[in-house]
């Protein structure tokens, strides 16, 4: 993630409305909170389906990742590893609704 506004963020932030994402090999990890909103914010209302496929993070990571997105409906977790804090973790903004895979 945190290669991901310099690699990708451009197409990203290009794409509108959309509802699906897959992220696949991914380390999240704390990027800037402008290079996040650069890379998502232009489908952050319209996402209701998250899949993160083989993916490493902190808890707090996961949870601001689940937060950015309002309408996420669907969320996806195949072959991931949750790392230690070292901060306080922060509490989702929102019960989950939808449905949850865990593989």
């Amino acid at each position: 993630m945190r290669d991901l506004p310099q690699d990708s963020g451009e197409y990203l932030s290009a794409l509108r409305n959309i509802h699906n994402l897959t992220l696949f090999n991914t380390k999240v990890e704390h990027i800037p909170k402008d290079q996040f909103h650069t890379c998502f914010s232009t489908f952050r209302g319209t996402l209701t389906y998250l899949s993160l496929e083989v993916f490493d993070t902190s808890f707090s990571a996961f949870v601001t990742l689940v937060n950015f997105f309002p309408n996420l409906r669907t969320l996806q977790l195949r072959s991931f590893a949750l790392g230690p804090d070292e901060g306080p973790v922060p509490s989702l903004s929102r019960p989950l609704r939808g449905k949850l895979h865990l593989d």
